[in-house]
């Protein structure tokens, strides 16, 4: 039997998540996304920094991020004291 998503962590635990029940239930919704490059790092860089390629300097595939480019979630991190991280493809990107 395949566990669902959301009890990865554990039979009986329950994870809130306030701030994203808020977010979905009356924050933006994406319908249509447009992206800078058709290559995934360079269009993930930009989707997390909101600068162009060519500014967080992550071009094409498998090249980092400038490690000074400052991303909305190193942003929620200082600002806000959200614990952020990032997995999976994101980890290609260096933070």
């Amino acid at each position: 039997m395949v566990k669902a998503q959301a009890e990865i962590w554990g039979e009986g635990v329950t994870v809130s998540t306030p701030n994203l029940d808020s977010l979905a239930k009356n924050g933006a919704l994406f319908s249509n996304f447009m992206t800078v490059s058709p290559a995934c790092t360079p269009s993930r860089g930009s989707f997390l920094t909101g600068t162009y390629p060519s500014t967080h300097a992550a071009v094409r595939n498998h090249i980092p991020m400038r490690d000074d480019a400052i991303t909305f979630a190193q942003t929620m991190k200082e600002k806000l004291g959200y614990a952020t991280s990032y997995m999976g493809k994101m980890s290609v990107l260096s933070y």
